[in-house]
């Protein structure tokens, strides 16, 4: 059973060709520490998402695509 993601998760994305773990949080996020804010473009594309699922981001500069890996 996948698991979906919401504020507080804990994800493991393919970026890039990456494995990147990241945590979903209220507060202000921090991608360098591994904290995406669930308010941030990258937040609101991920929230609901599971296991599998091949997401676009929409980001100020581009479109993005991940791999949700792992949710935690």
């Amino acid at each position: 059973m996948s698991k979906s993601i919401f504020i507080g998760s804990e994800v493991e994305l393919l970026l890039s060709e990456r494995r990147q773990k990241f945590s979903i949080v209220e507060s202000r996020g921090d991608p360098e520490t591994g904290r995406i804010s669930f308010g941030s473009p990258v937040g609101k594309a991920l929230l609901g998402h599971e296991e599998g699922d091949i997401i676009e981001i929409q980001t100020p500069s581009r479109v993005v695509e991940t791999k949700v890996l792992k949710v935690y």
